[in-house]
């Protein structure tokens, strides 16, 4: 929806396709192609009337770090197991879980344009599902290409297209 320089709150109205599933919208709210603010998290829709919280967007990237983010979709899907989880360190490091084995790996780029290198692992066996959630996680990993937040949801994408979605909580 374009503002015409419009001040927010506004109101807006979707019609919502029939036969589908549960609907949740986000939003985001841009200047000059930068996002300034964006939704706090997926709000579901319901038919009636609902407010989306937006929060100021961070440019510098200062929201992936003093979090342990949680895998909640794989390639669109709940992981199988213990979920993924993964923590961005200072000076480009990251850390995290796949379910089975500890990682570390670095981060490049300037968000939210970003790369990840996935780097040393442990190498423990799990059951056979969840060695194929950490194949795919791992392998995910490689192809991000850009790191959207809203909130406390982190959505790792690939040519456009979200490979990972997570939840954050701070660290302790």
């Amino acid at each position: 929806i374009r503002t015409e320089g419009r001040q927010v709150p506004f109101d807006f109205a979707f019609a919502r396709p029939k036969g589908e599933g549960e609907l949740a919208i986000t939003a985001r709210i841009l200047a000059g192609g930068r996002m300034l603010f964006a939704s706090a998290a997926p709000v579901r829709v319901t038919g009636r009337p609902v407010a989306v919280r937006l929060v100021r967007f961070r440019e510098d990237g200062s929201g992936l770090e003093g979090r342990r983010w949680s895998l909640t979709a794989l390639d669109g899907a709940a992981p199988e197991g213990n979920p993924p989880t993964i923590e961005f360190l200072p000076n480009g490091r990251i850390a995290g879980f796949t379910g089975v084995n500890r990682f570390t790996g670095t981060r490049t780029g300037t968000f939210p344009a970003i790369r990840i290198s996935p780097g040393a692992m442990t190498r423990m066996a799990g059951t056979p599902e969840a060695m194929r959630t950490e194949s795919e996680f791992v392998g995910l990993l490689a192809d991000v290409d850009e790191a959207e937040i809203a909130g406390d949801v982190l959505t790792l994408k690939g040519d456009g297209r979200a490979l990972l979605v997570f939840r954050g909580a701070a660290n302790r």
